[in-house]
């Protein structure tokens, strides 16, 4: 898969060394020169140094044939803008970090009406992860199905446990 990432912080450097060791093809575009570099060097990704709000340099990382486009900048307005860009340019998807709580009310108008694939509130979906651990604090795993409708709860019943030997139905 063809993947290009915006941003070279954390998130983006963590993604380009994952998503690389994963055999995708990786192109990375940040403003950092040296960063770039140093993930070219160290790692099987390409790097371009530059804007990814400039057109030139999207069209040089090839996003018009990319399967998919990350956008991980600290920059929520540079991050939208960027999906925007590349969805008109021919990328099949497109993701976006987006911090701000006031454009959680607007990602379904942006998925629907915009083209932007995905966007990611990370702290938001954190604290909803938070969340689910205080819910069920015994729980191995937790499953959320059915757009966050239904939570499906996995626990080690041991031999001493009450409810070892009861139904589901049983079980209030």
């Amino acid at each position: 898969m063809d993947i290009v990432i915006i941003g070279a912080g954390r998130l983006g450097i963590g993604l380009a060394i994952s998503l690389s060791n994963e055999e995708h093809n990786i192109t990375v575009i940040d403003y950092n020169a040296t960063r770039v570099e140093m993930l070219v060097d160290k790692y099987d990704i390409q790097g371009i140094s530059g804007s990814a709000t400039h057109i030139d340099v999207l069209r040089q990382a090839q996003v018009p044939e990319a399967d998919l486009v990350i956008a991980t900048t600290h920059s929520d307005e540079n991050n939208i803008l960027v999906c925007l860009m590349a969805k008109k340019l021919g990328a099949s998807y497109t993701i976006a970090r987006v911090r701000n709580p006031e454009y959680n009310a607007q990602f379904e108008f942006m998925r629907n009406e915009l083209g932007i694939s995905l966007m990611i509130n990370p702290d938001f979906t954190a604290a909803l992860e938070i969340g689910r651990i205080i819910q069920f604090p015994e729980a191995n795993n937790i499953e959320t199905f059915a757009n966050g409708n239904i939570d499906m709860a996995e626990y080690k019943i041991t031999q001493n446990s009450n409810l070892c030997g009861n139904s589901i139905g049983s079980i209030s």
